[in-house]
């Protein structure tokens, strides 16, 4: 995971985002 993060730092942000809509759905509810 760590090589395919490198190569797409893109996918960090991605992640990042899902990560952090994830974390305020269950929160806001």
């Amino acid at each position: 995971m760590s090589r395919r993060k490198q190569m797409n730092p893109r996918a960090i942000k991605r992640d990042v985002s899902k990560d952090e809509d994830d974390n305020s759905i269950p929160a806001a509810k």
